[in-house]
């Protein structure tokens, strides 16, 4: 992206090496002018000299301008002990303005990335105890990611996709379940829950409707009257545990886009619309006991990129909560994923550098490092970088010894075809100033020509990659030395996994597609030992028919790492599956249509003990009664070796110790509350 500054040096070099041509040119006729008077003995007025004082004048005057602008150095910011070198703050309105009018018809998306208070309350009194839990699947252990089902083994909160209450179902000593009622939540609409000892957090969308004005006056807009336009607000809300009562909510003028979980502090980033906005800065309202409270971010916490478009604005908000105390700052630009340690928050946005005429755009990807200060549930900016390519997942990123590491893949197209690129990253901040540096890299033979990447895990100093074009290779790379990152294997084999697990050091299990002739015809989960050659088995979950019968299953969990039920420790691998089934043939000259849906929740055990066709077992099957609607299972949990899976409308546990299904029950269905 060219700035205004990078143009008015590149046009302020055009005219100085013009006149500077212009001056040698003149100098060098000077010369011989003076040679010939001389030759001749010819007196100064009879000869003029092409070098004249106002061209060394526009010389001086040009040149000096150019030092101005070159030499001496824009205005420098600090932040704490840091040289702000990349980030700006915006300081005042009219910047802020400035820099999104830059960007009003500006389009960044690389990546092809909604929706009183109690009725009754669940009872608490019962006594705790102590549970074998397998939990939500992280990234980062001591990180918690928010999903829509979450349990301590005491009780499981089940938030109902897009509606605004939660399920909340009590686990009984015996194993069987007491399903309460719902937790209402009025005008908010859940998108994900946390839990923590003391409170249930839900986070979601909040709708204030007011008529639709888009109808000018004196039009003929025949059913504009019933149409509404419904603004929405991220919202979140803090629930006690022990009565359900509300201890404090927070509203912003932003959509949530991730969180997460450390301990008592909770970091949110939102994102904010900035076009047709009177009111540029985030904006929060909160309550607390009853009492709310409306604060911005100002101009001065908020920061912008010279080379990085800012088409919205990116708000992160850390809420302690222990005090609910909240603070915020925010950037322009945009945000696809986020990686958190216990130790950094990284955002990461995908975007198209274009050129000056606007006919060539280039992949890039940005990456912005922040501290987490815990104690004040604060994050303090540290740098950033541009790379090339995109990144798709926050897999494809990770923080190991102070080093963060990242794959990223493009594609762009030309004349000649469409040239592909894969690399990996290796990049370090320091305590100077705002600039990450890259110390190691891979651009070349991460992939084969035409292979994008699939998947990535880090797992200390080794990361594996997938990349796919008709086949998956799987690299394994050493990253012992940062400075120097190798490719040391590769495991080939149709197909490809779009999510990979760390099992042990060199044991991964991979969850993806099966593809054959180029067409995906089907789930599959292979075992890999990282030190062979080839996988070590494959399952496949597509049912071959010889009859004409289309079959296809799919899964949220390969594109959603929180949709898996997952322990190395326990060898479980489980996850949500639906299955279609399509079948077209002619019945006494009469051509029908059979078509059929199926949810199940499928349980596999994976042993790498055992031999090659035994390391993942076959699956035992939770099936969930089809319904017209909402009938897909959406999350299972463990606790104490009972599997429970939820959908909409449905609770079907199955007991793994006498492999049989535990209990059946039925959740009242109601679409409106």
């Amino acid at each position: 992206m060219f700035t205004i500054r990078n143009i008015l040096l590149l046009l302020s070099s055009l005219v100085l090496a013009g006149v500077l041509v212009v001056v040698v040119r003149d100098l060098i006729w000077n010369k011989r002018l003076n040679d010939y008077k001389n030759s001749f003995n010819l007196k100064s007025k009879e000869v003029k000299s092409p070098v004249r004082f106002e061209k060394l004048l526009m010389a001086g005057s040009t040149a000096l301008l150019i030092l101005l602008a070159v030499v001496i150095p824009a205005r420098t910011y600090q932040m704490a002990d840091r040289v702000l070198v990349n980030a700006r703050p915006v300081l005042t309105k009219t910047k802020l303005t400035s820099l999104v009018n830059q960007n009003n018809n500006f389009n960044n998306s690389l990546f092809g990335v909604m929706p009183s208070m109690l009725e009754s309350s669940a009872s608490m009194d019962q006594v705790k105890r102590v549970n074998d839990v397998i939990g939500t699947n992280l990234q980062v252990t001591g990180v918690d990611e928010a999903d829509i089902i979450k349990t301590d083994g005491n009780s499981i909160y089940y938030a109902t996709r897009g509606y605004n209450r939660v399920r909340i179902v009590d686990v009984l000593d015996n194993k069987l379940v007491d399903i309460k009622d719902d937790l209402l939540l009025g005008d908010l609409y859940t998108d994900s829950l946390y839990l923590t000892p003391d409170y249930l957090i839900v986070i979601g969308y909040s709708f204030d409707e007011s008529p639709y004005s888009g109808c000018e006056e004196g039009m003929a807009c025949i059913g504009f009257g019933r149409m509404w336009f419904m603004p929405s607000t991220g919202t979140v809300k803090v629930f006690n545990r022990d009565d359900l009562s509300l201890a404090y909510s927070l509203e912003t003028d932003g959509m949530f886009h991730d969180h997460r979980l450390i301990e008592d502090k909770l970091f949110l980033m939102s994102h904010k619309n900035l076009f047709g906005q009177e009111e540029l800065r985030p904006t929060f309202k909160a309550n607390v006991n009853g009492v709310t409270t409306e604060s911005f971010v100002e101009y001065e916490s908020i920061y912008y990129f010279d080379d990085v478009p800012a088409f919205e604005m990116s708000v992160l908000t850390g809420i302690d909560l222990a005090s609910f105390n909240h603070n915020a700052q925010a950037f322009l630009g945009g945000v696809d994923h986020l990686y958190v340690s216990l130790d950094s928050v990284y955002t990461i946005d995908n975007y198209y550098e274009e050129n000056l005429l606007r006919t060539e755009y280039t992949p890039k990807v940005q990456i912005i490092k922040y501290d987490i200060n815990l104690d004040a549930a604060k994050l303090d900016y540290v740098g950033q970088v541009q790379l090339d390519g995109g990144i798709e997942d926050q897999f494809w990123t990770d923080e190991y010894n102070n080093y963060f590491r990242a794959v990223t893949t493009s594609s762009q197209w030309f004349e000649s075809g469409v040239v592909t690129k894969n690399r990996l990253y290796v990049i370090a901040s320091n305590d100077v100033d705002d600039q990450l540096r890259i110390v190691g890299s891979i651009s070349e033979n991460l992939g084969k020509p035409g292979e994008t990447v699939k998947a990535v895990r880090f797992n200390g100093d080794l990361a594996q990659v997938v990349t796919f074009e008709q086949i998956d290779p799987l690299y394994t790379i050493d990253l012992s030395n940062p400075a120097l990152p190798v490719i040391t294997g590769a495991i080939e084999e149709p197909g490809y996994s779009t999510y990979l697990h760390n099992w042990s050091d060199t044991q991964l299990i991979g969850i993806g597609f099966e593809v054959v002739d180029a067409q995906i015809t089907g789930l599959k989960i292979s075992a890999y030992d990282t030190t062979l050659a080839d996988p070590l088995s494959t399952y496949f979950l597509s049912e071959k028919s010889n009859d004409g019968t289309f079959n296809y299953s799919y899964s949220e969990a390969v594109y959603n790492h929180k949709a898996l039920l997952i322990s190395a420790d326990k060898g479980i691998l489980a996850f949500p599956v639906s299955k279609f089934s399509y079948k077209e043939e002619t019945i006494n000259n009469v051509l029908t249509y059979t078509y059929s849906y199926q949810s199940e929740y499928l349980v596999f055990f994976i042993d790498f003990s055992k031999s090659a066709k035994e390391i993942i077992s076959e699956p035992i099957r939770i099936a969930h009664q089809v319904r017209e609607f909402d009938s897909a299972i959406d999350r299972g949990v463990y606790i104490n070796n009972v599997i429970y899976t939820l959908s909409f409308g449905q609770l079907v546990s199955y007991d793994l110790s006498n492999k049989q299904v535990l209990e059946s029950l039925e959740f009242d269905v109601i679409i409106e509350s």
